[in-house]
């Protein structure tokens, strides 16, 4: 396995997590419910890719290459999780992650070497590809693909 790519915006990186939730807080009610509605999809295998682009033809399928080592990928999930979920991407953007150590078939085929990868399909072909961390630079490639 290659490296874990430390290039990020760290002051772009925003933490919502229901610990900090005040008392009464309707976000973390709301983000539960929007987990069922659009969540990222966890994948191993090409099949699993192949039936996400194949069920979702025409929109941007994105790919997060990640592994639970690895401190950008760890840092940078909740923001994925929440754009998984918002009204600006839960109809245009499918959201996929893999696990590199559980998903070798997926790394070898389309050449992972440092993380976290994220790559962009659409029609199931790879269209675009990002390495690191980089929050704005993920959000601009999506506004740019989708």
């Amino acid at each position: 396995m290659g490296t874990c790519s430390s290039s990020h915006d760290e002051e772009r990186l925003p933490f919502n997590s229901p610990s900090r939730a005040k008392s009464g807080d309707r976000s973390v009610v709301y983000r539960s419910l929007a987990t069922m509605i659009a969540p990222v999809h966890d994948i191993t295998t090409l099949a699993q890719l192949d039936f996400y682009n194949n069920k979702n033809e025409g929109h941007l399928v994105v790919l997060d290459c990640h592994a639970k080592w690895c401190p950008p990928c760890i840092k940078i999930e909740p923001i994925i999780n929440e754009w998984a979920q918002s009204a600006e991407y839960c109809d245009t953007v499918v959201f996929l992650k893999c696990d590199v150590d559980q998903g070798e078939e997926l790394q070898h085929k389309y050449k992972v070497e440092s993380l976290p990868t994220f790559i962009y399909f659409k029609h199931g072909k790879e269209i675009h590809r990002l390495v690191g961390a980089n929050v704005r630079r993920l959000k601009q490639d999506i506004d740019i693909f989708r």
